[in-house]
């Protein structure tokens, strides 16, 4: 049990660091127009690429390890929000496996 306790907040730990540079991402096309002018966007822009590949590791998850990566690392304006969907023990088995998913797409995504 405490071997997957470490594997989880090593998880955690990675994805959150994902989702910060996502979002430094987001914010440095943004101060350039890119997201107001898709024209101006570079697409060898290493920024660009990030967001790219954030975003190809997340089409590759189901629609529930898209709810849990969503709602836990990227969009946490809904503290608990999985309480009306799931137990408190099936919610961390499928957050376990949705950041495992997710962590693996991302490493292996070729952008």
């Amino acid at each position: 049990m405490e071997s997957q306790q470490i594997d989880s907040k090593s998880l955690v730990k990675k994805i959150e660091n994902i989702a910060k540079e996502y979002f430094v991402s987001k914010k440095e096309i943004n101060s350039i127009g890119g997201f107001l002018d898709p024209n101006v966007i570079d697409a060898d822009s290493p920024f660009q690429k990030y967001i790219e590949k954030v975003n190809c590791a997340y089409c590759t998850l189901t629609d529930i390890e898209k709810a849990i990566i969503n709602n836990d690392f990227f969009y946490q304006n809904y503290p608990m929000w999985w309480k009306n969907s799931f137990n408190r023990s099936t919610y961390y088995r499928y957050r376990i496996k949705a950041m495992a998913h997710f962590l693996e797409a991302f490493e292996n995504e070729l952008i």
